[in-house]
């Protein structure tokens, strides 16, 4: 132990404390005058007065100390085994999988890590996919499951347990052994503030990349994407089923792409088939392939490319939708504040639209303010629930609601989206933020969000910064039902040739779950979708459509006004019978969230409140699991158990209704639990990937290092490991602890008793 600082605490100032003891240092030299007092016995007694007043003087400075300790500090090194289901790949182009690969080099290099063990270099083993998982046992691999079967992979996570792990302890480096193909379907931890973790630590990251990247060796691969996961068309009906088909390795190689069609009991038949030749080894096309319902029903369909030779993963040749095909028509309510153009074209020409389309019209004058907000007919119009969509132009919230005693009329749509029905609102001088609607019950409906500060007020100037008061032309964002104008593979250039916007609302900001599907040339939302409850919404920036129609572009017009009609119109599940189910999407992952409803009607279409129903799900092994239906509102529903929906394939929700012990109907749904795994759905490894997060470190050291070279690189370890001795600080004062005290205090009243025993002795009391 080393002194390193003396200090002192003192009770009083330094002058008193020097004054106090002058005073009583001055007393010693006043003798009493005693007979048997000689000088030998004088100078005994002073020498234990002064270790008294030495004592006393010592207490009140308060005296302490700083001294080190040298200790030898520990290190850790962290290694990161992927133990995700894509390490079951070809590792190289001999088929070698990449797992065995991953153990190979870990049972090669036993003794290099024992040996950083002996540098009292704790190494950690860890494996994680979704999450980081402790590995314990005495070996290598001891505690590595025997098959890699996580369900995905998130790097950034682990880094970060990696991290938070050893927050007490020196961490040397973090070894990742993966393939880099991150593919977490949620985020919890950014990438970047994983890594940054390591590059504030000054922790080197070392990276091993296993696999083989995209374009090199056994990456073949095929796959439908961006397949919608339900249809709806009326009977012998023409419907466009546009996919994508992603193909990697097969250029000028013929691929047969397949639309199938069945139902619940019947073999499926193919209905529509396209030869696809990409030009390139990496390829994107837009397929669409036809058909014509010749009956009304509910269908399951599919889309399909035929495997190739080469293919590692082929869970991804095909994705699963269903087809409702209805005959029915479609009610449509149009409220505008005003008569301006777009209200006129819409009335005039969504007959041309579709057949089969009533549309209802209802005006809201602005001079009619002083009796606002209205009741009467407008309450009874939007109570209304046999409209399928709801289109809201330029109105203002305050014709409708006033919070506290003019409720109805928001809430019942508020109730009819949720329960189904479909919502547009358009743009506007008093749409959205400026019509105040984001303190009404629709501003949780609406996809997007909004501001106090756009409020707009009648007879003002237009709230500039609310709008945008330009020309804009619109830009396709994706690939979307709602946006496709015909059979131009390049969208894009579809919307270019329509006429701008004359200017449009100004979004103060998009809700998470909303979908961008239009924008401006400079970026600015303009179409937004969402959906709320079991309904589905649309924010629509501008109202100046008409203009399409007028410029000669009326194939187009009419397209995107069916397309927004039917698809908030979609009633996936409504059919004419007498029970019915509401499941608003019909494509998951495995163990997602998946709800539905069950309604009874009778033959005139009035809801059966109090009906009983009985529920099960089927399996795709045909078991049955019974389902527990609750009662909120006017509707009965479930939330199926995720672990009976953990395996991929199509399921049927089944309900049958009785009303006092007699049979209403029964009737079902299905729906897909998609076999996207994404682990084995693309067998190219991302080695950019790895060798960016190392980079990021390398000026602590940080690299890739190959597998064959795993074992230079633990020597290399090991022969610059930094010193790991430290001195450590310890404190020290006067009676901070219990001992100290004692003895002060023994020594203290030692010296007093000995000075009066002297005394006593000597006859001087």
């Amino acid at each position: 132990m080393l002194l390193e600082k003396l200090s002192f605490q003192p009770v009083l100032a330094w002058q008193a404390m020097a004054a106090i003891a002058a005073v009583l240092v001055a007393l010693l030299w006043v003798r009493p005058a005693f007979p048997g007092l000689t000088l030998q016995r004088h100078r005994w007694l002073v020498l234990l007065r002064l270790g008294v007043i030495g004592l006393a003087l010592l207490a009140m400075l308060r005296p302490g100390c700083v001294s080190s300790v040298a200790r030898k500090q520990s290190g850790q090194v962290y290694i990161l085994a992927d133990i995700s289901r894509s390490m079951e790949l070809p590792h190289r182009s001999d088929q070698s999988r990449r797992w065995d690969a991953m153990k190979e080099m870990l049972t090669a290099n036993a003794a290099a890590l024992t040996g950083l063990a002996e540098e009292q270099i704790e190494v950690v083993r860890t494996g994680f996919d979704g999450q980081l998982v402790l590995l314990e046992g005495p070996g290598v691999i001891e505690g590595l499951p025997e098959k890699p079967r996580g369900s995905e992979t998130d790097i950034a996570s682990a880094l970060q347990a990696a991290v938070r792990g050893s927050r007490d302890k020196r961490l040397l480096g973090v070894i990742l052994a993966s393939d880099g193909v991150q593919n977490s379907a949620e985020m919890p931890v950014d990438l970047n503030d994983a890594i940054g973790g390591l590059v504030d630590r000054e922790v080197p990251l070392f990276v091993v990349p296993f696999g083989l990247p995209a374009g090199i060796g056994t990456t073949a691969d095929l796959a439908i994407t961006n397949l919608p996961d339900h249809h709806t068309v009326a009977v012998k009906n023409r419907l466009g089923v546009r996919a994508t088909l992603a193909s990697r390795g097969f250029a000028n190689q013929r691929l047969t792409v397949q639309l199938v069609l069945s139902q619940a009991g019947q073999a499926e038949q193919v209905i529509d088939t396209k030869f696809i030749t990409p030009a390139s080894a990496e390829e994107q096309t837009t397929v669409e392939l036809n058909l014509v319902p010749e009956e009304v029903g509910q269908f399951r369909m599919a889309v399909r490319v035929l495997a190739m030779p080469g293919e590692v993963a082929l869970r991804n040749n095909e994705l699963t939708s269903f087809l409702t095909v209805e005959d029915g028509g479609l009610r449509v309510l149009l409220v505008a504040g005003n008569l301006v153009a777009e209200q006129t074209w819409l009335r005039q020409q969504v007959a041309a639209v579709a057949q089969g389309i009533d549309m209802q019209f209802v005006v809201i004058y602005p001079n009619t303010r002083d009796r606002w907000p209205l009741e009467g007919v407008i309450t009874e119009t939007l109570s209304d629930p046999t409209f399928d969509v709801i289109i809201l132009l330029d109105v203002d919230s305050r014709a409708l609601y006033r919070k506290g005693t003019h409720e109805a009329n928001l809430k019942a749509l508020e109730q009819h989206v949720g329960g189904g029905k479909g919502l547009m609102m358009m743009g506007g001088d008093h749409s959205f933020g400026p019509g105040l609607w984001h303190s009404t019950p629709l501003a949780d409906v609406l996809p997007v969000l909004m501001s106090r500060t756009e409020r707009q007020e009648f007879d003002q100037p237009v709230n500039r910064a609310a709008h945008i008061e330009r020309p804009l032309q619109l830009v396709p964002v994706g690939n979307h039902f709602l946006t496709r104008l015909g059979d131009d593979p390049d969208q894009k250039t579809v919307w270019a040739k329509l006429p701008p916007m004359l200017c449009a609302n100004r979004f103060a900001g998009l809700k998470d779950n909303a979908e961008l599907l239009l924008e401006s040339e400079a970026g600015e939302p303009v179409l937004v979708a969402g959906s709320y409850g079991a309904g589905r919404v649309v924010a629509f920036a501008g109202d100046s459509t008409w203009r399409w129609w007028l410029k000669g572009r009326q194939a187009e017009y009419k397209a995107f006004w069916r397309q927004v009609l039917y698809w908030l119109a979609f009633r996936d599940g409504q059919t004419n019978d007498l029970v019915r189910i509401e499941m608003p999407r019909r494509r998951f992952s495995p163990e997602s969230e998946v709800t539905f409803s069950a309604e009874a009607w009778t033959a005139n279409g009035q809801r059966i409140a109090d009906a009983k129903f009985e529920s099960w799900l089927e399996s795709p092994a045909g078991k049955r699991s019974p389902v527990a239906l609750s009662r909120s509102g006017e509707r009965d529903w479930a939330e199926l158990e995720r672990g009976l929906i953990a395996e991929p394939g199509v399921y049927s929700v089944h309900v049958k209704a009785t009303r006092n012990g007699t049979d209403i109907g029964a009737t079902s749904r299905e729906f897909s639990i998609a076999d996207s795994d994404r682990e084995i759905a693309n067998p190219a490894a991302d080695h950019n990937l790895l060798a960016r997060l190392a980079a990021e470190t390398s000026e602590h050291g940080g690299k890739v290092v190959q597998p064959e070279q795993f074992g230079d690189l633990l020597k290399e370890l090991r022969e610059s490991l930094p010193e790991m001795e430290v001195k450590i600080p310890v404190k020290w004062q006067l009676g901070q602890t219990a001992a100290d005290g004692a003895a002060f205090l023994l020594l203290f009243v030692g010296l007093l008793a000995t000075e009066w025993y002297l005394r006593k002795r000597w006859g001087l009391v």
